[in-house]
């Protein structure tokens, strides 16, 4: 049964004043501007493909190329599905008058924060999944070095991964690197304009950030988070339906409740997997 947010569930606040509601502490969405992104309708799955190339090479005057001519054909590289995601909360008429805050705006700015997650969650939970990339790896318990990154940086070069490179860490991870020597970093300003406090510095052409929506074990030796290195279409973020929130009213119940429906179509995938790289890993 849908759970009714009724004035009863703040009656016993009502006496007290207060300045301001806090959400629920959530990350925001850093991933979905470092991967590739298209849109569509529908719900059809998306498939592409991927070219097998020729040879380019020497040949005498008198040869005639066209008699051996190269084939280049496209065959199935990958796929992705849409899916609905969707969350409501239902106010009564009752409770948005007896609030002490605006909790309709309230509602409707936690749905998007939720929605942001979402996207944000699936796109990293790609790391933990050391298949999903497969240009190299780096794997261990505090073994996330500054060195072992410009390694792995070096075997994207070798995929012929474009860069940029991004390098996407657990915040723990993101401390063993850091603890030790560091190099000479510097800020992207236009890096710090886009991401704010998310992106930490770049170095060595890889770009770092951190996003607590990696899930990381915290107290425990060798704890599990899974980061990645990665150029931007390593990864695939495909939206069929924006996100929005269609209220809707419902007079039957309770002197009348306003349903804020909150959905979007989307999913997520890997789309060139040699053009990323697997970080597993941190310390207690």
């Amino acid at each position: 049964m849908a759970v009714i947010n009724t004035s009863g569930s703040i009656s016993a606040f009502l006496s007290n004043i207060y300045e301001a509601a806090l959400l629920t502490a959530r990350e925001a969405s850093i991933m979905v501007p470092l991967v590739f992104s298209r849109g569509d309708t529908g719900m059809n799955q998306y498939v592409w493909a991927a070219y097998t190339g020729g040879t380019f090479g020497t040949v005498s005057e008198a040869t005639d190329t066209a008699s051996s001519s190269q084939a280049f054909t496209p065959s199935a590289a990958g796929s992705i599905t849409p899916a609905l995601y969707q969350a409501t909360y239902t106010i009564s008429d009752l409770r948005i008058a007896s609030d002490p805050f605006n909790v309709a705006a309230d509602a409707g700015r936690d749905l998007g924060q939720l929605y942001a997650v979402a996207i944000d969650t699936a796109l990293v939970t790609l790391f933990a999944t050391a298949a999903n990339f497969t240009a190299g790896t780096l794997a261990g318990t505090v073994a996330i070095t500054w060195a072992g990154l410009l390694k792995q940086a070096s075997n994207l070069r070798v995929k012929f991964a474009p860069p940029p490179y991004n390098c996407v860490l657990a915040p723990r991870q993101w401390y063993d690197l850091s603890a030790g020597t560091p190099p000479t970093l510097f800020q992207s300003q236009k890096l710090m304009e886009q991401f704010g406090d998310f992106y930490q510095a770049s170095w060595g052409g890889i770009n770092f950030f951190v996003d607590a929506n990696i899930t990381q074990s915290i107290g425990v030796a060798g704890g599990t988070a899974y980061g990645a290195l990665f150029s931007q279409q390593a990864a695939i973020l495909d939206i069929r339906r924006a996100f929005r929130i269609a209220p809707q009213r419902d007079e039957s119940i309770g002197g009348g409740v306003t349903e804020l429906n909150a959905s979007a179509v989307f999913n997520v995938g890997v789309y060139r997997p040699t053009f990323g790289v697997s970080i597993a890993g941190c310390s207690a």
